[in-house]
Parts: structure tokens; C-alpha cells; sequence
């Protein structure tokens, strides 16, 4: 992890009375306070700082205060502008002790640039809210975690906001709608007002079991609250993410928390990761037989194992990457004939295809294309 180490000083309470305390603050004092401030990535805007006091005399909040602000004009000006900075090293002798500034080069944060798929009113959608994705920053904790996003928004009027769910587990962090969000089976609408913000982890398929250890399917369709899950780590995480804004801040503090859990992949979750992977990219794969045999097992281990993994069933799972297709060809090509695209989609017929997309949807395949166009 590619952090900043910052370490100042507090000059005793008579010296350091102003808000935002000059260079000279940093002098050797006999009576000062050592401030640490935690470890955090730096990101290409900004220097997250988290500061703690040890008590070696009376420090007041607006002192500390002032240190932030001294260290934001000293050190981000100088973050700013290139993709990697490195600072050199930088020593203050303070009371026989060697406190250093280290700052490694740092590493922004990866914005996903792809198009997101599930969203069915793309058109609107992009003046409602701003979404943005990054990648996990640390490759152990990206076994698990596909990708984070955050949404927020500034409304004057409510908008509902539709999409078709991935078999992703989602842990969310918003004021008052916290929790853990299993797969949702039917169409997912979400109603947004007034101005908000929301911060989302997404587990791989196969990915939450681990950090969990209990069955996706008990999750399926519904949210459950952060302590039910996780007890009271789950109630501590939830304050830590929602005291910032600070993206990368979030991101930092989240990933913690999945490691201190030591999750392990199993070979069984593994392997369904693997299977679900398979049926989004393999045309060919339209029933549950077929993609059984292909991970060389039995229908019915193959359905005990995405019920305790993924939280649906594998048919499902072949369902909702084929209407994504659907949803996704009638955007680009809304002329194309149903019947041509239900056998493109390894239906049998172009009557299934309609009742799938209509139950899924909530309206025919005509329809959508003529609402998304």
C-alpha cells in the first residue's frame, strides 16, 4: 500500500495559539506534543489525514485543526499536476527523536472506463447521477471484491432508478441504508432524492462467502444490516466509511477490514467464480446440463454449491447474462427482429424469450427499445 507517513509537532499551548500554524511550528520544542498521523494512500487530489493525540499537555481542537491545514499547504500543492510524485525524505530532530515525512510514490486510483451494463435507463440516468468505479487497490483483497462505485446525487425531484442485478453481493454505506445486499432476483428499482452519496464494495460471485462465512442464499432479495453480518466490526466499519468522503480514504479503510477478516478462497468458491465467468462469456452455454458438465459436475452439485456461493440458481445466472445481451443489443441495434434475437440468445423459441425479458424487464423487448432510443 502506497501510503503517506506524516509526522509534525505541536509547539506547548502558549506558542501554538493560532489556527493555522506556521513552518516555524515544526521547530524542536521540550514542552510539545507529538501528533501521528495515520497511514493513507495518497490519491491524485488530496492527502487524507487521520490525526491522533498522545496527551503530553492540553491540546485543543482547533490547534489540530490548524495542522491539518498547514499539512494540505504543504504537501498537496505538491501532489498535484503529475500522475507519480515523489517527495524525499524530510527528518526533524524532536527531543532526541528522529520523526520522518515519507512520502513514496504514490499510485492513483484506477477508474473503470468501461460502459456499465444493467442499467435501463442509460439515457436519463446520466443527468440524475454521477457514477463513478475503481478497481481494487490491493491484489489480495481483489480475489474477492470486483470493483467499488460510488453514486451520488442532487435532485429536485425523486427519480427511480432501474437496473438488472449481476449475481454480485454488495456491501453499500449510506446514511440510513447501510447493509449487506444480496442478489436481487427481479428487476432492481431504487428510488433517490434530495442530494446524497452512497459507497458500494461488489464481491466477485463466490467472493462474499469467504468474508462472511454463511450462505449467499440467506441473503438473496433482501439487505441485511451491517451488524447482523459482522457484529460490532460490522457497526464500526460503517462509522469510519460514512465520517468521509474521501474516496480513496474509503477505499483504504474498507480493504483493512476485509483483511483483518483472513479470508481464504476456498477451491469450491473459486470454482463457481470460474463457472459464472464461463456463462457470461460463452454464448453456447444455455442450460443448467450443459454448464454442468462443463465444470464436470452434477446438476445438482452445481446447484447446491451456487446456493451457498452465489445466492441463485445457475439457470438464473443463464438467464440474467443472456437478457443482458437482450437489453444491450435493442439499445445499439433497435431495429433488430425479436424472433432473430431469441435464437441469437440460444432461446427456442421467440415466445420464451418475450415472457423471460418481460418478467425480468417489465416490458416487451418492442417496448424497451422504443423507451431507450
Amino acid at each position: 500500500m502506497l501510503a503517506v507517513v506524516l509526522a509534525v509537532v505541536l509547539q506547548d499551548e502558549a506558542a501554538a495559539s493560532s489556527a493555522e500554524p506556521s513552518a516555524d511550528a515544526l521547530q524542536p520544542n521540550d514542552s510539545c506534543s507529538l501528533v501521528r498521523a495515520v497511514e493513507h494512500q495518497v490519491t491524485k487530489d488530496s492527502v487524507a489525514f487521520e490525526v491522533a493525540a498522545e496527551r503530553l499537555g492540553d491540546i485543543r481542537v482547533r490547534q489540530l485543526e490548524g495542522i491539518l491545514a498547514l499539512g494540505e499547504r504543504l504537501f498537496v500543492p505538491a501532489l498535484h499536476g503529475e500522475r507519480t510524485a515523489c517527495l524525499c525524505a524530510h527528518t526533524h530532530e524532536i527531543a532526541g527523536l528522529d520523526l520522518a515525512l515519507i512520502v513514496k510514490t504514490r499510485r492513483v486510483m484506477k477508474v473503470r472506463s468501461d460502459t456499465p451494463k444493467g442499467l435501463l435507463d442509460r439515457k436519463h440516468s446520466q443527468t440524475r447521477f454521477e457514477l463513478t468505479r475503481f478497481e481494487p487497490e490491493s491484489e489480495d483483497v481483489a480475489v474477492f471484491v470486483s470493483h467499488y462505485w460510488v453514486v451520488s446525487w442532487d435532485l429536485v425531484e425523486p427519480y427511480f432508478s432501474e437496473s438488472l442485478p449481476y449475481p454480485n453481493v454488495h456491501v453499500v454505506f449510506q446514511r440510513g441504508a447501510s447493509g449487506v445486499f444480496g442478489v436481487v432476483r427481479r428487476k432492481f428499482v431504487r428510488c433517490i432524492e434530495g442530494r446524497d452519496r452512497a459507497f458500494g464494495a461488489s464481491f466477485r460471485p463466490g467472493g462474499f462467502y469467504p468474508v462472511a462465512q454463511l450462505p449467499i442464499s440467506q441473503f438473496t432479495d433482501r439487505r441485511a444490516l451491517l451488524d447482523e453480518v459482522f457484529g460490532a466490526d460490522g457497526l464500526m466499519l460503517e462509522e469510519a466509511m460514512l465520517a468521509t468522503h474521501d474516496q480513496a480514504a474509503q477505499i483504504a479503510r474498507f480493504e483493512s477490514f476485509v483483511r483483518d477478516r483472513r479470508p481464504v478462497m476456498d477451491e469450491a468458491a473459486s470454482l463457481v467464480g470460474r463457472v459464472v465467468d464461463r456463462i457470461a462469456n460463452d454464448r453456447t452455454l444455455v442450460k443448467v446440463e450443459g454448464v454442468a458438465r462443463a465444470a464436470g459436475l452434477s446438476r445438482r452439485q452445481l446447484e447446491r454449491l451456487f446456493g451457498r456461493y452465489v445466492g441463485v440458481s445457475p439457470k438464473w445466472v443463464i438467464q440474467r447474462y443472456r437478457l443482458f445481451e437482450a437489453a444491450e443489443a435493442l439499445v445499439s441495434r433497435p431495429e433488430v427482429d425479436a424472433a432473430a434475437l431469441a435464437a441469437e440468445l440460444g432461446y427456442a423459441d421467440q415466445a420464451h424469450f418475450i415472457k423471460d425479458f418481460k418478467s425480468m424487464v417489465g416490458s416487451s423487448p418492442a417496448a424497451y427499445a422504443r423507451r431507450a432510443s
